[in-house]
């Protein structure tokens, strides 16, 4: 039974998802397994990032979630080398990078979709895991009848995206399969981003498996303003995509 910590209603939303853990402390790991075991996931542990991307292959899970400062192969090694094998062999695989230093923009731009910052709340772990699964728990996500995006084609060739508000993993899914909808020839995507408040850890893992097989069909991303989160999340998006991507401020 899930220990007495864990809410009743999401005890275990988890379930079926097979977790791969790398941390070499070993009191962060078993903690952070447990954690992810009382909600109903599988986990496979690593000490080293050598270790988890053998274990990575063997046995492939459904999300990463890594520390980055590691001996023997760090996070940073690790996603690399994820991120160079083909979709099929899970190269598109969700990951979250964990650390108590201030590397967000490198990890994202080594592959990342997220970050996490230790010390971790358990909390804040299950609700992000639980978003790159396609829940929307976050307590700023807006209310489901909202749509804070829209989506035009102003000329031929150049679709424009303007977001606004908190966007959602569900937003995220539903804008990412508008454009696509409509990337019939080669196209520049211009992102105004000026409006965004916010946006769900899982809209980069969500746009990279859903825009990977259409991605040479985008000519170039422009994205407008916004915050330094933003621009950071669709730089490294874009890079994972093979997509030239610019940055107007």
């Amino acid at each position: 039974m899930p220990s007495s910590s864990v809410p009743p209603a999401r005890g275990y939303r988890l379930f079926g998802l097979t977790v791969l853990v790398v941390e070499d402390e070993s009191d962060s790991r078993e903690l952070l397994t447990q954690l992810l075991k009382e909600r109903g996931a599988t986990c496979i542990a690593a000490a080293t990032g050598y270790k988890a991307f053998d274990e990575f292959t063997c046995r492939r899970p459904d999300i990463v979630v890594s520390d980055l400062w590691m001996p023997d192969g760090d996070g940073f090694e690790l996603i690399r080398r994820i991120r160079a094998l083909p979709p099929e062999q899970g190269g598109l695989t969700p990951a979250i990078a964990v650390s108590a230093g201030v590397n967000t923009e490198r990890a994202l731009m080594a592959g990342y979709h997220a970050m996490l910052s230790k010390p971790l709340d358990p909390d804040r772990v299950v609700e992000i895991v639980e978003q790159f699964l396609g829940v929307d728990t976050d307590s700023t996500e807006s209310a489901p009848s909202s749509t804070p995006w829209t989506v035009s084609a102003p000329s031929r060739g150049t679709l424009l995206l303007t977001l606004s508000g908190y966007v959602g993993a569900s937003h995220a899914r539903a804008v990412v399969g508008a454009l696509l909808d409509q990337l019939e020839w080669p196209t520049e995507i211009i992102v105004d981003c000026r409006r965004l408040t916010g946006f769900s850890p899982a809209v980069a893992s969500i746009a990279h498996q859903m825009a990977w097989a259409k991605r040479h069909q985008v000519r170039r991303v422009r994205i407008l303003g916004g915050p330094a989160s933003a621009r950071w999340v669709a730089t490294a998006l874009c890079t994972m995509l093979g997509i030239d991507c610019a940055v107007e401020e």
